[in-house]
Order: C-alpha cells, then structure tokens, then sequence
C-alpha cells in the first residue's frame, strides 16, 4: 500500500502537513517552531505488516489524541523484534530509537548492577547501542516477577505519530469494524494478530489441551465491543466476560485462530497455543 494515502491533511493542532515524494522514499512534516519536524518512510508498505504494527500499537501503545511520541512495551523480546523489524521496513532508522526499562520491585533503589544487566540485556536481545537504553526506572510492586523487566521503544517524532496515530489507524479501524475488500480482510488478520500479542493469552487444561484463548480489554472504554464485532467478522463467537478479559472457547474458534496464525508475532504464547491445538481432541 501507499502509505501517503493515509496522511492526515491536517495535524490534531491544526497544522496542515505535507508530504514530499522522492524516488520511493516519502518526507513527511509540519511547521514547529519556525522549523520542521520531518520523518523520511518508504512510501510502499506491506500492508499486513503494517496492520500488524498497528494492531499491536492499539493493544500496547498509547492512542490518546495530545501524543508526541510513538511508543511501544512488552516484556516478550519476539514481539519487540518483531515490531522493530516492521518499522526499519517502513524506513525508520535504528539510530532514530531509544528505549526506556521498567522493572516491578518491591526495593526502594535499584542498585547499579541490576540496572548494567538490565542495559545489557535489552540492548543485546533488541540490538540497540547501550546509549539507545535511557533509562532504567523502579515501578513498585510487592514481587519482582520478571527478572528483565519489561521494554518501552520509543520514537520522538510528531509527524510520524500523525501519520500512524491519526491517519492509519482510524482507516484500519473502519475496514475491520465493515470488511468489503480482500484488503480490508488482510488488514483485519493482521489487525488481531499484533492484538493477541499485546493483549492475548492461552490457558490449557491438566492434560495441556487448549481451553480457553482471552484478550484484556480497556473496561473504561467501547473495546469490547470493538473487540466482539471484529472477532465476528472472522467468524469467530466469543464468549462471556469476567474483569477486563473477553474469553474465546470451541474447537472452531480455535481452528480459525490457527488458520489466521493469530500468535504469530509473540513466540511464548505461540508455542503454548500451538502445544494445546495439537493436543486437543477434537484439533
């Protein structure tokens, strides 16, 4: 797809944008300041991979109207390289990114050698330079449950948030919501699976069978039924609710999860779904 196709013409702030075609690349921007705040893409991008990306950025990412900034947390290493690896296609450059570390403990101060493991980690898991790590920061809690934490990327640039945030994503939202095209089907499987890596799970039986697949929803917002009327329009029925989880049960649900490929982005729950599939009696 053309990504120029869905650029925004105006700026939530009401700043007109502009888009300049090179050869293949795209410049996008808008006056700041009596400058311009400019990202440079490639103005062919897969779609599927995109509707990934922005699947996941619905799920994990921050989607309020006043961001700046494009980020995006998980503690699964797979989907963060899967995510990074979509964005270098688009044309992001890797020196472009930063990454900020943030690791639950019940400790008032993180001493120096736990913050030196956690720099070395992501950066050797994400290959990031040790000064794209900005930060380790303390978010308090009573257990210390992940030993790396958990890694929010980021990128400080408006022009590339308008042109996700405010020009890609309500489009993909309305072709998932009523699919037409094939293109919009494409959008729609790509859509759930970066949605299942943000916000899916996979629970098994005693006897490592698929019982139940869930995804977390935002209780203060219309999400679930976001999430029920996508879910329908491939076939799938979903089942009842209990907290922020909507839950998915059956054997022909599951069979179209399988088809779609629906963990495909998150390597942990795709080995444990795959697990319970073959195991399941009816599979």
């Amino acid at each position: 797809m053309n990504i120029d196709h869905f650029i925004p013409n105006k700026s939530i702030f009401g700043k007109d944008l502009f888009c300049l075609d090179k050869g293949g690349d795209i410049y996008i921007w808008y006056s700041v300041g009596g400058g311009a705040n400019y990202i440079k893409l490639k103005r062919n991008v897969n779609l599927e991979l995109l509707s990934e990306l922005i699947g996941f950025y619905f799920g994990d990412g921050n989607t309020n109207s006043g961001i700046r900034s494009f980020r995006i947390s998980n503690c699964e290493p797979s989907v963060l390289i899967y995510c990074l690896n979509i964005l270098y296609k688009m044309g992001i450059s890797k020196e472009t990114l930063k990454c900020q570390v943030i690791f639950s403990t019940p400790k008032n101060i993180l001493e120096n050698k736990i913050i030196n493991r956690f720099t070395n980690y992501w950066s050797r898991i994400l290959h990031l330079k040790k000064v794209q790590i900005v930060s380790v920061t303390r978010s308090n809690s009573k257990t210390e449950s992940l030993k790396y934490g958990s890694a929010r990327i980021f990128l400080d640039n408006c022009s590339f948030v308008e042109t996700l945030v405010n020009g890609v994503l309500p489009n993909f939202l309305n072709s998932i919501k009523n699919p037409k095209r094939k293109e919009d089907q494409i959008i729609l499987n790509g859509f759930l699976r970066g949605l299942a890596a943000a916000e899916g799970s996979v629970s098994l039986t005693k006897k490592y069978s698929l019982s139940r697949i869930s995804l977390s929803f935002d209780p203060h917002s219309d999400e679930i039924n976001l999430y029920r009327k996508i879910l329908s329009n491939i076939g799938v029925e979903p089942g009842g609710k209990k907290g922020n989880e909507l839950f998915i049960y059956g054997i022909n649900n599951f069979k179209l999860f399988n088809n779609i490929d629906l963990f495909k982005m998150h390597n942990t729950r795709k080995e444990k779904f795959n697990k319970g599939y073959k195991n399941h009696k009816f599979s």
